[in-house]
């Protein structure tokens, strides 16, 4: 589109400002298909340190956009091969701030293309010190831009390094309390020799049945625990009657069935067994009525652990 390049009379051309450093500044491509304003263009952004691919079709655009990503698009609105708002807008070029040039009496088309995002127009007959105000303005915006991508990408990382050791944290903990239910379980079988192999064999089968059932990562721990712990309460029999080898009489086998209460009583203080506490209560009859319940606290309701009891 041809456009008039008005002269302002008196009208000082602002000071060069220092080059930019690569880093610090955009990548602009000037669309234009009128020489002279495409060149006076770039002259412009010389002035202030910047420097730009210089294109006369939106084929041109397209071959020079292929290889190289900008970030700044001063665009023509009217052009031999289609609308310069139009190529802006194409997925490929990734979001860049857009420049509208267009002529004086076409402000509808300014409108448009502000609503379609582009960060301000320019219109022919310009005048040097208008072009470089915008132009300031538009490397403001790209500068914030950046700024704003630059604090996403460092509260992303800093969410991500967050996550991390929270997970480590997480593991830690879970290795410190699965420490801690091994400590248990060797407290009994200082007591009962035969009872080590048996509750690790317990815990195994308890997983596996578990993640057959698709109990969650949370009951799975827990049963794991409980599981392994189901026996600890046997810590409160006597040996007398632990290490029996012969029949128990009825008054030692009433004994011997409170070890599941004794079990759950030892471990429901813990915070973070209170939940394998209930594996404990419920593991010798596959419900939530455990042997001697009729003696916790003088009730025999439902404590709600039959779903993973053993």
């Amino acid at each position: 589109m041809r456009a008039q390049i008005r002269s302002a009379p008196r009208v000082e051309t602002p000071a060069a400002t220092p080059s930019l450093e690569p880093a610090d500044a955009p990548a602009i491509l000037v669309l234009e298909d009128e020489q002279q304003v495409r060149d006076l263009l770039a002259a412009m952004l010389t002035i202030r340190g910047l420097v730009c691919d210089k294109a006369s079709s939106i084929a041109d655009a397209r071959r020079l956009s292929a290889g190289k990503h900008h970030d700044l698009l001063l665009v023509d609105e009217t052009l031999p091969d289609g609308s310069g708002l139009a190529f802006a807008q194409e997925e490929t070029l990734g979001s860049p701030l857009v420049v509208l040039i267009t002529g004086s009496h076409d402000f509808q088309t300014a409108v448009r293309a502000l609503r379609n995002g582009a960060v301000d127009f320019i219109t022919k007959p310009f005048t040097v010190g208008d072009v470089l105000r915008r132009l300031d303005t538009a490397v403001e915006k790209w500068k914030s831009r950046q700024q704003l991508q630059g604090q996403a990408r460092a509260l992303e990382t800093l969410v991500k390094t967050t996550a991390d050791e929270l997970s480590r944290s997480f593991r830690q903990i879970d290795e410190v309390r699965d420490r801690a239910v091994l400590a248990l379980g060797a407290a009994l079988n200082l007591k009962d020799h035969e009872t080590a192999d048996h509750c690790s064999r317990v815990s195994e089968n308890s997983i596996a049945l578990g993640r057959i059932l698709s109990l969650s990562e949370f009951e799975l721990q827990n049963l794991k625990w409980g599981a392994f712990l189901h026996d600890i309460g046997k810590i409160g029999i006597p040996e007398h009657i632990l290490l029996k080898q012969g029949a128990l009489t009825a008054e030692e086998r009433a004994t011997m069935e409170k070890h599941p209460l004794m079990g759950y009583e030892l471990l429901r203080n813990i915070d973070f067994l209170a939940q394998a506490s209930d594996v404990v209560l419920s593991h010798h009859v596959g419900s939530s009525v455990p042997f001697g319940v009729e003696d916790f606290g003088g009730s025999g309701r439902d404590r709600g652990p039959g779903r993973i009891a053993i």
